[in-house]
């Protein structure tokens, strides 16, 4: 019964690393492809966005794009001791609040 009850457990971690991954994949998916439609009429909204912080989460979210893939293959071979997985859990996800900060700034006050 023990065991039944630890292989259970394994199988609930294992699974709920694999669902905020896939949050976080798509969450950085639907920003990308929000940023993109926001280029693509940015000529139309000049007078509501800043030019600069458009380009800044442009290239914030293609800079965590690329590191989340590489997050992800880590985990995913499972060469890291879980200290240095929680630090950068830690740190992925504050540095990550950041892009949400330039939102803030990216549309102009009237």
């Amino acid at each position: 019964m023990s065991q039944l009850k630890k292989e259970d457990n394994e199988i609930f971690k294992i699974f709920r690393k694999f669902i905020i991954i896939f949050f976080i994949l798509f969450e950085l998916l639907a920003q990308f492809f929000l940023i993109k439609k926001l280029f693509l009429i940015k000529n139309s909204i000049r007078k509501y966005i800043n030019d600069f912080f458009l380009k800044l989460k442009w290239f914030f979210i293609i800079f965590f794009l690329i590191i989340t893939l590489l997050i992800i293959g880590f985990l995913l071979i499972n060469i890291l001791p879980n200290e240095i997985v929680y630090v950068i859990e830690w740190n992925y996800f504050v540095i990550l609040s950041f892009y949400y900060l330039f939102t803030f700034y990216l549309w102009k006050r009237n």
